[in-house]
């Protein structure tokens, strides 16, 4: 189980104003970007990063000016005033544009061990706006295979690493076959009709404190980075699992136009 919040994180102190050391830091499970690029955040203004408890704890995306789309699991038994949002920064060391959480929401079908409707919203206490800070709007259409997606994130660029990446990386994946990432992960977890995989097979992948930043294809948002084998990033035997938003669309808009 690669992404439950249980195990272990890469997690960054929130108020250091450098990138900090290794004793500094507390690791539990989650995910990452392998084989990326580094990037701006000008190029993907909608990207935020979630703190817990000052932490670095998760990734997420701007779908409204007060509203982010990031991943169930990242939200687990926590309280809305456990989090704090940032967003308009490359760099995780950057402080500036932070936001309290007013609501959190999470879908009735989610379950924390299927990772299924692995999908959550957070509602600011006042809108996030500013220099490179951005929306993105959801796609409702459904991915072909081999289409391609780009990941955005802060997640270890190597399965091995004890850091997250301080400057935000980027990385493009293709769509794998519906009936090839079932057989994968066939002996593992069940793929449902609400994911699908995503990777570059042996070279590219999302990796450890990925979660709940997007996918995006055709300029709109279609996933949300789910879960995966463990701790292996980037192999051919266990791609990146992700949320398939059109499947989940109808909570998601629910939620948004009631609260967003």
């Amino acid at each position: 189980m690669r992404f439950s919040p249980t195990l272990l994180l890469i997690l960054l102190m929130q108020r250091t104003l450098t990138y900090p050391t290794t004793s500094e830091l507390q690791v539990q499970r989650e995910r990452r970007i392998i084989g990326g690029e580094p990037a701006r955040i000008e190029q993907v203004p909608y990207l935020v990063n979630i703190r817990l408890n000052r932490l670095f704890h998760c990734g997420g995306s701007l779908v409204t000016s007060r509203c982010v789309l990031t991943a169930a699991h990242c939200i687990s038994h926590h309280l809305p005033n456990d989090f704090v949002v940032r967003g308009g920064n490359t760099l995780l060391s950057d402080v500036e544009n932070w936001r309290t959480v007013k609501r959190v929401f999470v879908p009735p079908e989610y379950n924390n061990r299927t990772f299924d409707h692995d999908v959550a919203i957070m509602r600011l206490n006042t809108k996030l706006q500013g220099v490179n800070i951005k929306p993105i709007t959801i796609g409702d259409f459904a991915l072909a295979q081999g289409e391609y997606v780009t990941v955005s994130g802060w997640g270890l660029t190597r399965e091995n690493a004890v850091l997250p990446s301080n400057h935000m990386q980027t990385v493009r994946l293709h769509v794998l076959e519906q009936k090839q990432c079932k057989a994968i992960y066939g002996d593992y977890r069940n793929v449902t009709d609400t994911m699908f995989c995503a990777s570059v097979p042996g070279q590219k992948d999302a990796c450890l404190a990925d979660s709940g930043g997007p996918a995006v294809a055709r300029g709109r948002l279609v996933g949300v980075v789910s879960w995966g084998k463990g701790r292996e990033c980037g192999r051919a035997n266990s791609p990146g699992v992700y949320v398939r938003l059109n499947m989940v669309k109808k909570w998601l808009m629910h939620i948004l136009y009631k609260h967003c």
